[in-house]
């Protein structure tokens, strides 16, 4: 099991607030649900931060797999931060 958080590239960590932050995981957490790639889920951490979550727990689960995984979530992860309404917004 991995917990992590994606920050929205090309965004310097300084122009986000940790409400935006939390935001952009919920996104990017749809969207990467429903590409059907992948089924993480969320959690929040004992200091209030969200997180994506990935547990592997499939035998047949190989390197090309978690490779695929990161391509598409880092795909998405740019597409939404170039939509800042996307998740800016969404805790205004």
């Amino acid at each position: 099991v991995v917990c992590f958080q994606v920050r929205p590239p090309g965004v310097p960590p300084s122009d986000v607030s940790a409400e935006e932050l939390a935001a952009f995981q919920e996104e990017l957490l749809l969207r990467v649900q429903e590409s059907g790639e992948a089924v993480p889920s969320n959690t929040t951490l004992t200091d209030g931060r969200t997180c994506m979550r990935v547990a592997i727990s499939n035998h047949r689960t190989n390197d090309e797999d978690v490779e695929r995984f990161v391509e598409v979530l880092m795909g998405l992860a740019r597409e939404l931060a170039r939509e800042p309404a996307a998740w800016r917004a969404a805790q205004a």
